[in-house]
């Protein structure tokens, strides 16, 4: 039997160096951490989840709302039937809406002033599709994609 020769410790900073090379950046882990912590936040203050596709979020008090995504709903300061955020001056009137077909759910900005992103604050998107746990961020409000039935 021979004696492999067993490679050398590398010292935490020099490891972290060597990741922050290979994956651009150590941020972006935090910011997935702080993100699937969110998520895992709102889950647990749903308690039973919806049958169905929802945005959830949290309100002004802490507290976790949730609105059904039957085929179609707006979200802005005057969605009319759709969920609607007076308070929230950064808001369009009508500022996105999703759209779920029963197997995908499309989320569409409507030209709005301040712009939506998903799960990231800086990527405006006009059209995506959005999956499980995606967060959708539209003027101070964070949203939160479920969809219990696919999970």
């Amino acid at each position: 039997m021979r004696d492999t020769p067993q490679p050398e410790a590398i010292p935490p900073a020099e490891l972290r160096e060597i990741i922050q090379t290979v994956s651009g950046s150590i941020p972006a882990v935090d910011q997935l951490a702080r993100r699937l912590h969110y998520v895992a936040e709102v889950m647990a203050g749903l308690g039973a989840l919806p049958g169905g596709p929802v945005l959830a979020w949290r309100d002004i008090g802490g507290c976790v709302r949730h609105a059904d995504i039957a085929s179609e709903l707006v979200v802005g300061r005057q969605a009319g039937d759709g969920l609607t955020f007076a308070e929230d001056e950064l808001l369009s009137r009508h500022h996105f809406k999703v759209c779920y077909d029963g197997a995908t759910c499309a989320l569409e900005d409507l030209n709005s002033r301040n712009g939506t992103t998903v799960n990231s604050s800086e990527d405006r998107i006009r059209r995506a599709t959005v999956r499980d746990g995606d967060l959708i961020y539209a003027g101070r409000q964070i949203f939160v994609y479920l969809n219990p039935a696919r999970m």
